[in-house]
C-alpha cells in the first residue's frame, strides 16, 4: 500500500491529511444520515427540536476563540500566520463581526435570546471541563494534536453542511437570512479554512516529529466518537434538565 506523501521544498514527506479527511468525511456522513439531522432539513422536526439544535450549536461554538487561541500557542512556525488569521476572524478583528456575536444574533433571531446567559455559562463550563478532564495522551504534543483534530473537524464539517442547515432554518423555522449569518459565513469561509487546517495538521506532525503511525493512532482516538452528533444532538437531556427547551 502506498504511503500518503506531500512535497515540502522538493522533499517528499509523509502526510496525515488523507487519513484525517477520511475520518472527517465518515463522521460528516453519519451526521447527515442521523434521523435528527434529516428531520431538521426536511421540516419534520418540531419547534422544540429546532430550538434545542440551535441552543446546542450556540453552546458548542460560543467559546471558539479560546480554543483557537490555544491552537495558536502550539502551532508550528509554518502555520502560525494562518492560525492567527483564523483567530482574528473569530474575534472580529479581521472580519466585520466576531463569530460569537453572530451566534448571539442567531439566538435573538430564533427568539432564544433569553437563553443566552445560560448558554454562555454552559459554553464556559465546556472549556473548564475540557481543561480539568484527565489527559488521554502522555505529552502536550500529542494532546495538542488531538485538540487540533477536534477543532478542525467542525470547520471541515460545517464547510459541507452549513448551507443546507441555514436553508432549513430559514424555510422551516422562519429565521431570517441576516440572523443566519453564522452558518452562511462558515459555509463560505470554512472551505478555505478546512483546507488550511489540513495543511496545519501536516505542519504540526512534521514540526513535532510525530511518526505517521502515532499520528494516525491519535487521530483515531480523538475521533473515537462522533462529536458532531454528540454536541448538536447527543446532549439534549442537559438542555432539557436546565429548562432550555421552548414550548
Amino acid at each position: 500500500m502506498l504511503k500518503p506523501l506531500r512535497t515540502i521544498g522538493g522533499i517528499l514527506k509523509m502526510s496525515i491529511r488523507p487519513f484525517v479527511e477520511e475520518l472527517y468525511a465518515a463522521h460528516t456522513a453519519e451526521l447527515k444520515a442521523c434521523p435528527e439531522f434529516q428531520a431538521l432539513l426536511d421540516g419534520s422536526a418540531n419547534r422544540e427540536e429546532y430550538d434545542r439544535f440551535i441552543a446546542n450549536v450556540i453552546r458548542t461554538h460560543l467559546r471558539s476563540p479560546q480554543f483557537l487561541a490555544y491552537l495558536l500557542a502550539i502551532a508550528p512556525p509554518a502555520s502560525q500566520e494562518r492560525v492567527k488569521h483564523n483567530l482574528l476572524e473569530e474575534l472580529g478583528i479581521e472580519d466585520e463581526h466576531a463569530h460569537p456575536d453572530l451566534l448571539k444574533v442567531l439566538a435573538k433571531g430564533a427568539g432564544l435570546d433569553h437563553l443566552l446567559p445560560e448558554l454562555e455559562s454552559l459554553a464556559q463550563e465546556m472549556v473548564r471541563d475540557g481543561i480539568c478532564q484527565r489527559l488521554l495522551f502522555p505529552t502536550l504534543r500529542d494532546q495538542g494534536l488531538a485538540m487540533m483534530l477536534e477543532v478542525f473537524s467542525f470547520e471541515w464539517m460545517l464547510s459541507r453542511t452549513a448551507t443546507s442547515i441555514a436553508n432549513a432554518l430559514q424555510a422551516h423555522r422562519q429565521i431570517s437570512r441576516e440572523d443566519l449569518e453564522w452558518f452562511t459565513h462558515h459555509s463560505e469561509l470554512d472551505i478555505r479554512h478546512a483546507e488550511e487546517a489540513l495543511d496545519t495538521l501536516d505542519d504540526y506532525v512534521d514540526w513535532y516529529k510525530i511518526d505517521l503511525e502515532t499520528a494516525q493512532t491519535i487521530a483515531e482516538m480523538a475521533t473515537r466518537e462522533n462529536l458532531f452528533i454528540k454536541r448538536y444532538f447527543g446532549e439534549l437531556s442537559l438542555a432539557r434538565q436546565r429548562g432550555m427547551v421552548t414550548e
